[in-house]
């Protein structure tokens, strides 16, 4: 009923989506998981976008043969950091084809130096899942692309994803197979079956995901182009520490993060996070420490951790876009996603650090009181590596 009358008053409007509707599914997010009711709401918002989606499907019974390319990817900025390699592989790809790039509109500053080949396509989420007037019109404009072909990149696929994908008339759509345990969706079954076929198969981690697909569809060994481009003008630290996640469930504790700066008192520190995280900070830090929180731009974020010696992060985004960067890098992973984006395959240049836990692959629903597959990494070992890195460097 919830969702039914924001669909309703957003109608009514005719506005992107009103701010009280907007109010209580931020609130039904965070309570996901703690009440059946909220469940049901959420199973329910997926049956309505099931039969969207049915119905969209019959208007746009003509499929597109145009050998146009739509990638589809409304993650967050980790999965865009992976599947951002399709954006380098054919970025100079001399086809005659149009290649598109879809994401969350929230991340497209992350791209703001790409000038490959491959078009970048802004969505506005919020409006997309809640806003009847925006998701039409936003799919009609897709239609207009004569798009014939549709890779659906995105990890999670709620339904609301699926109509990107096949509502927009393309004759071969694709996608990863679902293997999130904790995804509420209605007949998922059904909605794969909607699908050309799947890519990847039998394939977990999402870096393996992304290398396999370019392989079957990128033939010619071009020279690629770069997704980040270094800017030498940002301001050099020798540590960088990001210890907050999107979602809070696998942060870095004060304690952890007092003692890792009070041991390097002499080092220049930032810790690096978004404006919502910057009350996760309650204590007191040295004067060679420093706080940036929404100060950095996406595409500045790149050159920033490249021009640190250390990077010390978690299973987030910012350390995805770590590994791509000069700095060595220490991430706390936890258990939670184990396998699925880190450790990545074949990465000898990254120190991995987590705690073994029965619930190994809980996808960050733990079943404990804490999270101590974060928890129990003591600050005593990340110092040590740490030690390591500086000898190594000193020495280089």
């Amino acid at each position: 009923f919830i969702y039914l009358y924001c669909i309703w008053s957003n109608i009514k409007n005719f506005s992107k989506i009103s701010s009280n509707s907007f109010k209580i599914f931020c609130f039904c997010e965070k309570m996901v998981e703690q009440n059946f009711l909220i469940n049901a709401v959420y199973k329910l918002k997926s049956l309505v976008d099931f039969i969207f989606l049915l119905t969209f499907r019959l208007l746009y019974w003509g499929r597109s043969k145009s050998q146009n390319t739509l990638f589809i990817n409304t993650g967050n900025i980790g999965d865009l950091i992976i599947s951002g390699k399709i954006l380098e592989v054919l970025g100079n790809s001399e086809s005659d084809e149009n290649y598109y790039f879809l994401v969350n509109e929230k991340q497209l500053e992350l791209f703001h130096n790409y000038n490959g080949k491959v078009r970048l396509l802004g969505l506005d989420v919020t409006a997309f899942k809640y806003n009847l007037i925006y998701r039409i019109g936003f799919l009609t404009e897709l239609k207009n692309k004569n798009i014939g072909r549709v890779y659906n990149l995105t990890s999670v696929r709620t339904t609301w994803n699926d109509i990107l994908a096949l509502a927009i008339g393309a004759t071969n759509v694709y996608c990863y197979e679902n293997t999130w345990k904790t995804l509420i969706k209605v007949f998922p079954k059904k909605t794969d079956s909607f699908y050309t076929d799947f890519v990847s198969k039998n394939i977990f981690n999402e870096y393996d995901r992304i290398e396999h697909l370019i392989k079957n569809i990128s033939s010619t060994q071009q020279k690629q182009v770069n997704l980040f481009n270094n800017q030498k003008s940002v301001k050099k630290y020798e540590i960088i520490i990001s210890p907050f996640s999107f979602d809070g469930n696998r942060d870095l504790g004060d304690e952890f993060i007092k003692e890792i700066t009070e041991h390097f008192n002499d080092k220049s520190i930032l810790i690096l996070g978004s404006t919502e995280q910057k009350k996760k900070i309650l204590l007191s830090l040295g004067k060679n420490v420093f706080l940036s929180f929404g100060k950095f731009k996406l595409n500045e974020l790149y050159s920033l951790i490249n021009g640190a010696k250390i990077f010390i992060g978690i299973d987030s985004g910012l350390t995805h876009i770590a590994i791509k960067t000069n700095a060595k890098v220490i991430a706390i992973i936890g258990s939670g996603n184990y396998g699925r984006y880190l450790p990545k395959p074949n990465d000898n240049r990254t120190v991995y650090f987590f705690d073994k836990c029965e619930f190994m692959g809980c996808e960050w629903h733990c079943k404990k009181d804490k999270v101590y597959c974060v928890e129990n990494v003591s600050p005593q070992k990340v110092i040590g590596e740490i030690n390591k890195i500086l000898l190594h460097h000193e020495n280089s």
